[in-house]
């Protein structure tokens, strides 16, 4: 692990990659940004991102990704047992969460909105009960309200609307679980296209090529899930 972050025990935490892709009222300041990084389009030939690196999944990984980080190669039912354990804490868990978010995002452009800072600063340490999600990070797509979060449907037309006064649906229902909200993923305009791009802006990138756009409509999701950044992330299919 990188600068001793996670506390490893002999034989607890797995090296090989586990199901990583399995698939109130708004503050006069907000406690959320969109992620003002620009699309990294320029990948080089000797950068490691751009090749596809070895691993155990089916022989490779995904171009752009953060497998190198040891909590990032467990799925959310590793990382709870790793909790349990006390392997880990759930802030070493947010926090590196956090920081994978924030060095891939510039090349996939799946965080429609994000909440980092909120997120670390209202964490609750303590796990309640064994075997729960407390402490698992996540995102929620941009069509279900969280609170302190704009809500746009991928639409530019709803840009710059008020961030949401409260959290609701299967927002609140994660939230509930202890799970921790670490902003909005991206979609295309009202969910109506499979695939995640925009006609204002650079689409989401496919984390096995970035030189192509990812499917939708919950493509922010899995572009998170399958570049490593979370182990789960709330998705919805219109097509059953």
């Amino acid at each position: 692990p990188r600068s001793g972050r996670c506390r490893r025990r002999a034989g607890r935490l797995p090296d090989p990659l586990t199901a990583c892709a399995s698939p109130g009222q708004g503050a006069p300041s907000p406690a959320w940004s969109r992620p003002t990084w620009g699309y990294c389009s320029a990948m080089t030939d000797q950068g490691t991102r751009a090749e596809q690196s070895e691993g155990s999944l089916g022989g490779r990984l995904p171009a752009v990704h953060r497998y190198d980080d040891e909590l990032a190669r467990m799925d959310a039912v590793a990382t709870i047992a790793a909790l349990d354990r006390g392997d880990v804490s759930v802030r070493e868990v947010v926090a590196a969460a956090v920081e994978r978010a924030r060095s891939l995002d510039p090349e996939l452009g799946a965080v429609a909105f994000e909440r980092f800072d909120a997120a670390l600063s209202n964490l609750d340490s303590a796990r309640p009960r064994r075997g729960g999600f407390h402490g698992i990070p996540t995102f929620i797509k941009d069509m279900v309200p969280v609170a302190g979060l704009p809500l746009t449907w991928g639409s530019a037309a709803l840009a710059g609307g008020p961030p949401q006064r409260r959290t609701a649906g299967v927002a609140r229902d994660m939230a509930d679980m202890g799970m921790t909200l670490l902003g909005s993923s991206t979609m295309p305009e009202w969910g109506f296209t499979p695939s995640t791009e925009f006609p204002d802006r650079d689409p989401t990138r496919n984390p096995w090529n970035p030189r192509r756009s990812v499917g939708g409509s919950s493509g922010g999701a899995a572009a998170l899930v399958a570049a490593g950044v979370v182990p789960v992330a709330h998705a919805v299919d219109g097509g059953g």
